[in-house]
């Protein structure tokens, strides 16, 4: 008792001295940004946009106020201090963006109560033998299948997550070990990659919503597929099978036993699982056919939502909303003002001569770069505001360098999706979060990872761009 009183001071003042570096940074920041002359590409409003943006971002990073506070004030700053019309800064509500998020929970939490999920995970399991190379490629099966119908990657990290920390527990892996750390790194691996296989992942939509602005749109999937499907599926493959050299396990594992006893505990397939595969093929093929109909991606996953509650489906029911993350919807809605705004006072301008004189030359020479500046800018901001923030910027680049914008910003946001540590992503920082991986051996796995991203966009995606006419 006393050793705990002695110890609690000691703890809320290191607390308290994290709060003031944390704030420290978040005020710092800003206040350098505020004393940078103005000039004629650095103009008034661009220097305040940054001052109130680079604040934003900070106090998103170092959590000093509730992210959801932070997200709702963000658009509220910009037409309160800029004079910018509340249906510039307030108009990503009424895109498809946050409608796609809230339409993705809603078929997670479906797939969740309906046990799907797990009985997709066990045959996929059981269809590479049941072992443990088993596990990883059935993991990768289940990441592909719901990165077809789960635009949100973090509602997919607690899906995969929570079903591989399972699996570790039945299979009494101690978390930390190499066998533990290989499922992690395993959720990682699936949950990211795969997304980008389709062109509703949540990042070519949040970066395609603001590129539109400028001229540039989203292509339908079928010519999405054309232009990733195969270097990203070798991609994802090469990010898989690294993991069997990173995290060798020590022993063999056999779980073949196991995974048949949890189908044979789910039984026959029950309607309630036969109603959402319905609903999925139909999104499925609602979104392949996107460019006849012209229904927008992220209206087909609304319409996909409510579906599951009418009268004879109830999949899901009005209290099972409680779990569904609204302050993820607020942050993307906050993230995606930053970049229309930007647009609106040419912050493209400013970020364009700033970054020419390092990006010259043909696509061999830009792409790369800007794989690495999407790499890089990680450290500072989140991937959802890198997504929005730079998004204008590089398609004038990409014009002023007569490149097409389609493989710049692909390979932007191939660099953002890299990380090496937790703080850098909200869907990282939930994996990690399940304590299969430690510290090491997330930033070990990460660090590989974006070395194989960065390979692969110089020696398979530009070679294959170029391959198909589009550089």
């Amino acid at each position: 008792m006393g050793k705990n009183s002695k110890e609690s001071p000691r703890k809320n003042s290191s607390l308290a001295g994290n709060q003031i570096w944390k704030w420290a940074i978040t005020l710092l920041l800003p206040m350098i940004i505020a004393l940078i002359p103005v000039t004629d590409i650095f103009t008034s409003d661009i220097k305040w946009f940054l001052v109130i943006t680079v604040m934003a971002v900070a106090i998103m990073a170092t959590g000093v106020i509730p992210l959801i506070a932070i997200s709702l004030a963000l658009p509220i700053l910009y037409f309160i201090l800029l004079d910018i019309p509340t249906s510039l800064a307030l108009s990503p509500w009424t895109g498809q963006i946050p409608w796609l998020v809230l339409g993705g929970f809603i078929v997670t939490i479906a797939s969740q109560k309906t046990g799907l999920l797990n009985r997709l995970a066990y045959h996929s399991i059981l269809l590479f033998g049941g072992n443990f190379k088993g596990i990883i490629f059935g993991l990768l099966i289940v990441g592909i299948l719901l990165a077809a119908v789960i635009a949100d990657p973090s509602a997919k990290a607690i899906l995969l997550g929570t079903l591989t920390l399972g699996i570790c527990t039945a299979l009494n892996l101690e978390l930390g070990s190499k066998s533990a750390a290989a499922l992690g790194a395993t959720v990682i691996a699936v949950t990211l990659g795969p997304s980008f296989l389709f062109s509703h992942a949540i990042g070519n939509m949040v970066v395609f919503e603001v590129a539109s602005d400028v001229g540039v749109s989203l292509p339908p999937a079928p010519e999405y597929f054309t232009h990733m499907l195969i270097p990203q599926l070798i991609y994802i493959l090469l990010t898989v099978l690294v993991i069997f050299i990173v995290f060798k396990p020590d022993e063999k594992i056999e779980s073949k036993q196991y995974f048949k006893e949890q189908l044979k505990q789910l039984g026959p397939m029950r309607i309630n699982e036969k109603k959402l595969v319905a609903i999925t093929i139909l999104l499925i093929f609602a979104i392949l056919t996107s460019g006849i109909h012209g229904i927008d991606v992220g209206w087909l996953f609304a319409i996909a939502a409510i579906l599951m509650f009418l009268p004879g489906i109830a999949l899901v029911k009005e209290e099972d909303l409680s779990k569904v993350n609204f302050t993820i919807i607020f942050f993307a809605v906050a993230c995606l003002s930053i970049g229309l705004v930007s647009v609106e006072l040419g912050v493209a301008g400013l970020a364009q001569s700033l970054a020419s004189p390092w990006l010259r030359g043909g696509g061999l020479e830009v792409i790369p770069g800007i794989w690495m500046f999407g790499f890089l800018i990680n450290f500072l901001l989140t991937p959802l505001a890198g997504w929005t923030a730079f998004t204008a910027p590089l398609v004038e680049l990409a014009r002023d360098l007569n490149i097409n914008p389609l493989p710049v910003l692909y390979s932007y946001i191939q660099g953002l999706e890299q990380v090496l540590f937790p703080y850098e992503y909200a869907t990282l920082l939930i994996i990690f979060g399940f304590g299969m991986m430690s510290m090491g051996q997330f930033i070990k796995y990460n660090l590989v990872r974006a070395v194989i991203s960065g390979v692969a966009i110089a020696v398979l995606f530009i070679p294959y761009w170029y391959l198909i006419g589009l550089l």
